[in-house]
């Protein structure tokens, strides 16, 4: 079994930074050096990890989208890389979406955590700090990513995607529709609509 990957924990989605990085990449926008060098250096290592799970369509609509667009490809990307995160998403808070069950509470992750200990071994080892970290940016990324409403809250939103954003799914993987909540139905229907 794959082991599971918490390199995120040095930064959640940072949408603006994550693009500012992009167009450093592509030579259109000089990067600025603001902060640590070892923060910054691990940061974009996470930040190129994510970009290379898109597909050349995703990335330059993540460069020129919306913000809403782009706040939802960085968290694909996310979803993409992060075998921990997409688990939980589609096991648990997808989940509680298709029973109308919109409140997310830290006894469902914690629930989550310990279920994934019995295939992952590496959960075992972490210490208690960096257990707390990973659950952190997990609820972070997933506020940034507009799935919840707040870390402090923790509604579970309903997700309104864009045709654009749906045909970007279809012609990667429709399955990808999963990890914005929605239902098998509703991915069967708008994959034959677009």
């Amino acid at each position: 079994m794959k082991k599971y990957e918490f390199s995120f924990t040095a930064c959640s989605l940072h949408v603006n930074e994550m693009i500012q990085f992009l167009k450093g990449q592509l030579g259109l926008e000089e990067v600025s050096d603001g902060g640590k060098k070892s923060s910054i250096k691990r940061k974009n290592q996470e930040f190129k990890k994510r970009l290379d799970t898109l597909t050349p369509a995703q990335t330059d609509a993540l460069l020129n989208g919306d913000s809403i667009l782009r706040r939802q490809l960085a968290y694909l990307s996310a979803c993409k890389l992060y075998d921990f995160l997409r688990e939980f998403v589609i096991e648990v808070v997808r989940e509680k979406m298709l029973t109308m069950d919109l409140y997310l509470t830290e006894g469902e992750y914690l629930s989550f955590y310990r279920r994934k200990m019995i295939d992952h071994e590496e959960l075992e080892h972490l210490s208690p700090s960096t257990e707390d970290k990973v659950k952190q940016v997990i609820f972070r990324m997933l506020a940034e990513g507009g799935i919840i409403n707040s870390v402090n809250e923790k509604v579970i939103q309903y997700q309104l995607l864009d045709v654009q954003l749906i045909q970007l799914l279809e012609n990667d993987n429709p399955k990808w529709l999963e990890v914005f909540l929605f239902n098998d139905f509703q991915i069967m229907n708008y994959t034959k609509k677009v």
